[in-house]
């Protein structure tokens, strides 16, 4: 699988002191990138989700804290994921919406060749931004 290497490469970069996780992030999405939007942001996708755990908040903790715990809520993660495809020059949005099982569910959108994509073919969109 093609995106293992980015997980040996982000691994490397958290051992070594850079001057904030932004720079990580952005690193992290310059490496990603190669060239074709769809696949780099699908690879952006799969990247967070391995990279920060899932861990279920009351409010969101912001993209610094996010990347830096490596924890975050669905929230979090999505706004991790539109910082790093924002930083290669892209468009994300965040959309909220509910599950598959009926639950409260934010995700990311991103435009890719002027189409909004996003991953989340389980979930309900009813609106974007933050609960």
């Amino acid at each position: 699988m093609v995106w293992v290497k980015y997980i040996v490469i982000a691994i490397l970069l958290s051992s070594v002191v850079l001057a904030s996780p932004y720079n990580d992030m952005r690193t992290l999405a310059k490496i990603i990138d190669n060239g074709n939007e769809t696949e780099t942001s699908m690879d952006i996708d799969s990247v967070v989700d391995i990279l920060v755990k899932y861990e279920y908040s009351y409010r969101p903790k912001g993209v610094y804290r996010t990347w830096q715990d490596r924890l975050g809520d669905c929230t979090d993660r999505a706004m991790v994921k539109r910082f790093m495809w924002e930083s290669l020059g892209g468009k994300a949005k965040l959309v909220h919406g509910y599950d598959y099982m009926g639950l409260k569910h934010d995700w990311i959108q991103y435009k890719v060749n002027k189409i909004w994509l996003d991953f989340e073919h389980d979930s309900i969109q009813t609106g974007y931004g933050i609960w």
